[in-house]
C-alpha cells in the first residue's frame, strides 16, 4: 500500500475538480495523521518494544551480577587444574554469557527466541567491554586529604606562622 504522501501527491496532481481534491486531502489527513499526532501514535506503538528491551537488559545484567556475586568475576573450567590446584582456564562471566547467548542464536537462527538471544549477547558484551575498560584504565584515584603532618610540624603551627607573616594575630 502506498504511503500517505504518495497518495496526497497523486490526488493533487490528478484531474479531479478542486473541491474533490480538498475533500480527499482532508480524509487522508485524518487517516494518515499529521504532525504531533502521528508522532505520538508512533511513540505509543514503540513503547512495548522499548519496555521489552529494558526488561531484557535488567534480566541479563541482574543474572550476570548474581553470577559474579556467587561465583566471582571469572568462570573456571571444572576439574581442569594445575597440580597446585589453580585453574588452567578461566574466562570472565560476561564473556561466557555472551558466548552462550550467541551460540544459542546461531544454533537455530530461525527460532522465535533468536533475536532475544542476540540481544542478551549484545548486553553481555557491553558489560564485558565496560568492565575491561575499567580494568585497563584503572580505578580513579581517591582524592588526597592532608593528614596534618608536614615535615614534623602541625597544621596549626603552619597556619599560625602564615597568619603572623601576613600581619594577622
Amino acid at each position: 500500500m502506498p504511503d500517505a504522501l504518495t497518495l496526497r501527491r497523486d490526488v493533487f496532481t490528478s484531474n479531479l475538480p478542486e473541491r474533490e481534491k480538498t475533500a480527499l486531502a482532508r480524509v487522508l489527513s485524518r487517516v494518515g495523521g499529521s504532525g504531533g499526532l502521528a508522532r505520538a501514535r508512533g511513540s505509543i506503538a514503540a513503547t512495548p518494544e522499548i519496555l521489552k528491551d529494558v526488561v531484557e537488559a535488567g534480566i541479563v545484567g541482574g543474572a550476570i551480577g548474581a553470577f559474579r556475586a556467587k561465583i566471582g568475576p571469572d568462570a573456571y573450567v571444572p576439574y581442569w587444574n594445575h597440580a597446585d590446584g589453580t585453574p588452567v582456564l578461566s574466562a570472565p562471566i560476561e564473556a561466557v554469557a555472551a558466548v552462550v547467548a550467541f551460540g544459542a542464536a546461531l544454533w537455530n537462527p530461525q527460532a522465535r527466541m533468536a533475536e532475544e538471544y542476540r540481544t542478551a549477547g549484545k548486553i553481555s558484551l557491553g558489560i564485558l567491554a565496560a568492565r575491561q575498560m575499567e580494568t585497563w584504565l584503572g580505578a580513579p584515584a581517591a582524592p588526597t586529604q592532608p593528614h596534618g603532618d608536614f615535615g614534623g610540624e602541625s597544621v596549626n603551627a603552619i597556619t599560625q606562622a602564615a597568619s603572623r607573616a601576613n600581619g594577622f594575630r
